[in-house]
């Protein structure tokens, strides 16, 4: 067998019944702040860049000096999928667009009271 056909991503901040290793290859488990994801073909654990790169972020163009490796992992398990985000806009578009009032496509100009007066009265 090769490396690739037996790497799992296990995480062992939760029990064995509570999804505690990915059931398909090349499936990481949900990363969390917390959590601790272990990659089984090379024996250790998931680095903040490559949590960073499992969430759909762009690592060659971030600028990351002064981070730890806990920072990372942190910011990782805080990070929502650009795609997940993109979706959730869409729908919301999809929804809303039902619910707004055609316009004329000239704006209304707000009316301003007392120009020249200052917002609170002088002592």
């Amino acid at each position: 067998m090769v490396a690739d056909e037996l790497r799992l991503v296990l995480n062992l901040s939760q029990n064995v019944d509570r999804g505690f290793a990915s059931s398909r290859y090349a499936i990481c488990p949900c990363l969390t702040p917390a959590g601790l994801p272990y990659v089984t073909n090379r024996g250790g654990p998931v680095l903040g860049l490559e949590a960073l790169s499992m969430q759909g972020l762009p690592i060659d163009e971030l600028l990351l000096t002064r981070e730890s490796e806990d920072n990372l992992r942190d910011l990782a398990g805080n990070a929502m999928s650009s795609t997940v985000v993109g979706t959730c806009i869409v729908c919301a578009l999809i929804v809303g667009l039902s619910h707004l009032q055609p316009g004329s496509g000239v704006e209304d100009e707000m009316d301003i009271d007392d120009e020249g007066r200052p917002l609170f009265d002088s002592y």
